[in-house]
């Protein structure tokens, strides 16, 4: 374990990881691993280490801080300059990925086993902090605008359907008016020639 916390892991300080991002902006990450040695290359490891034990609480003189610690400081320290602060919240599922291929690599040649590897707390500088707030807040101001521009058109686009709808409408009444009117004149033309047909005729028989 390697953490900011003094009260956790081997070292009474801030023991977190110093890296770069890719702006050379430092930051630091707080990690845990998980290992064991490889059972079928146990001999090897003796060999390699000949009498040093594998973790050892009083002392750095062990495979844990001589090995397994510097690779993966080593390691998370190379991956870091990959990605920008601002993103790194967002990336972690990909910084762990990349981070673990280089660790189980380097672990493998020294007959040791990764199990997992947990990036924990990401620690930023109060400027950093501020400076992801302030994108936070500004991609959140723009979201709100587009989404009032899309209301705004939503809202234009329903009056003009109503105001369609009320168009047709009023010609539709209109037109029956007229009809109305046609069909009024015509009974009245037709009534006035009816008339004057039954006067011609009455007059024909006197």
């Amino acid at each position: 374990v390697m953490v900011r916390n003094e009260f956790e892991g081997k070292t009474p300080v801030d023991d977190s990881v110093p890296c770069r991002d890719s702006t050379n902006n430092p930051v630091n990450w707080d990690v845990a691993l998980t290992w064991r040695v490889d059972p079928s290359h146990a001999s090897d490891l003796y060999y390699l280490k000949r009498e040093m034990p594998l973790v050892d609480e009083k002392s750095q003189s062990d495979i844990e801080d001589t090995v397994v610690r510097q690779v993966a400081r080593s390691r998370l320290r190379e991956v870091c300059p990959l990605f920008g602060y601002a993103d790194m919240e967002k990336q972690r599922l990909a910084i762990s990925e990349h981070y673990s291929v280089l660790l189980r690599a380097d672990l493998t040649s020294s007959f040791l086993i990764l199990d997992e590897v947990f990036l924990r707390d990401l620690h930023l500088s109060e400027q950093q902090q501020t400076a992801i707030n302030a994108q936070v807040a500004g991609a959140q101001a723009l979201a709100q605008k587009e989404y009032e521009r899309q209301q705004a058109v939503k809202t234009a686009e329903t009056a003009e359907v109503n105001y369609r709808a009320e168009q047709a409408k009023a010609t539709y009444e209109n037109d029956q008016a007229n009809l109305r009117r046609v069909a009024q004149a015509k009974a009245e033309s037709e009534a006035i020639l009816a008339k004057a047909l039954a006067e011609a005729e009455g007059n024909e028989r006197l």
